[in-house]
């Protein structure tokens, strides 16, 4: 009896163990499956985000492919070589195509030296009876070397600071050049080192600016040659610039003297012509100077010691796009002598009125004396 109570209390001890290990494998089993659980929760979310970041880095590798492209600048893309020298274009844009008249295989086999003009000093050093016995073929080769030392060390200036900006003439199929603006950008920095350079035609940038230089040189000229006195200030009425003749007109050695001469309130300035000219009026009148007073107030230096009458002209130049006052331009004319002139001729007036009056006197006088003369004579006889 104590045999059979001892092996059922082992079997129950067996079957209790039993029952404890399945019950801690189905604990193990149970959090290995959540553990699965949450790994394919997360390989999933992983998968959803790398899903995303491929969309959106095809997303923008279009757009950027768009861009490329479509830009209405010249694009192209090159390695640099080792010794900082522009290897063959890898890819460029039809834009450049088109603008340049190369075709992309034939751009595949041409470097940034080959774009730019050789319309450089073909001398070299060389005097110009040397000059006549090198051949075209040498001069060129002579070009082409000092075009890839230039490139070089503008290369080399890209690969210290990362992105440069420069301008330089590009040459088409058709042996044309014309200047661009170039951006030259590494896209990156370890071997193969690879480049980006934008190129911007800027012809009409270039003419813009030569005739407005060529604009600037006529009214430099004009400004300076000119026989009337001109005067330019700016918006708190600071003398900027004052021509020859405006200095001989007043007799005044330099700017700095004119400057006292102040025109916006002087001694010798009207009343109603200073409170137009506070108001911001353009204004013309006649300005008298009595030379002599200036000198003897120590006004400003001048050579003059007479008595001048000037013919002037102040024109607010108005406001800019921004609304600030661009200043004024004054105009001086000496109208001295054509006064003095007007002062003989109404003295002359005057004595011819006298001369024109004495002679009527006289042929009045005539006139009576010979009435009275014939009336005598009838008493007489």
């Amino acid at each position: 009896m104590n045999l059979i109570s001892g092996i059922l209390l082992t079997v129950l001890l067996a079957m209790c163990a039993i029952i404890a290990y399945f019950i801690s494998q189905k604990r193990e089993i149970t959090n290995l499956n959540k553990s699965l659980q949450d790994d394919l929760k997360e390989i999933k979310t992983l998968k959803d985000a790398l899903s995303e970041e491929l969309s959106q880095t095809q997303s923008e590798k279009e757009w950027y492919r768009s861009l490329f492209f479509r830009s209405n600048d010249m694009v192209f893309i090159f390695e640099l070589k080792e010794d900082n020298i522009p290897g063959p274009f890898i890819e460029v844009n039809d834009f450049a195509c088109k603008r340049l008249g190369f075709s992309r295989e034939e751009f595949s086999k041409l470097s940034l030296v080959n774009l730019q003009s050789d319309n450089i000093e073909t001398g070299f050093g060389y005097a110009s009876s040397e000059l006549v016995v090198l051949s075209d073929e040498y001069i060129k080769s002579r070009q082409q070397k000092y075009l890839q030392r230039e490139t070089k060390a503008l290369m080399e200036k890209l690969s210290a600071a990362g992105e440069i900006t420069y301008e330089i003439e590009f040459e088409n199929s058709k042996g044309e050049s014309f200047p661009v603006l170039v951006h030259a950008e590494m896209l990156n920095s370890t071997e193969p080192r690879v480049v980006m350079l934008t190129a911007r035609d800027i012809s009409e940038q270039k003419r813009a600016q030569q005739l407005l230089s060529d604009s600037e040189q006529r009214f430099k000229k004009f400004f300076q040659d000119s026989p009337i006195g001109i005067a330019i200030y700016d918006a708190q009425r600071n003398l900027m610039n004052i021509n020859r003749a405006c200095l001989k007109m007043f007799g005044i050695p330099d700017n700095e003297q004119f400057a006292k001469l102040n025109i916006f309130d002087n001694p010798f300035l009207p009343a109603e012509i200073r409170q137009k000219l506070n108001k911001g009026e353009n204004v013309r009148f006649e300005m008298k100077i009595d030379f002599s007073e200036v000198l003897g107030r120590s006004l400003f230096i001048t050579s003059r010691t007479d008595i001048g009458w000037f013919d002037v002209l102040i024109h607010n130049m108005g406001n800019d796009k921004s609304f600030h006052p661009r200043g004024y331009f004054a105009q001086f004319q000496d109208i001295t002598e054509r006064r003095k002139t007007e002062e003989e001729l109404r003295k002359r007036e005057k004595q011819l009125l006298q001369a024109e009056k004495m002679e009527a006197i006289g042929s009045m006088a005539g006139g009576i004396a010979h009435d009275f003369n014939n009336i005598l004579t009838c008493l007489l006889y």
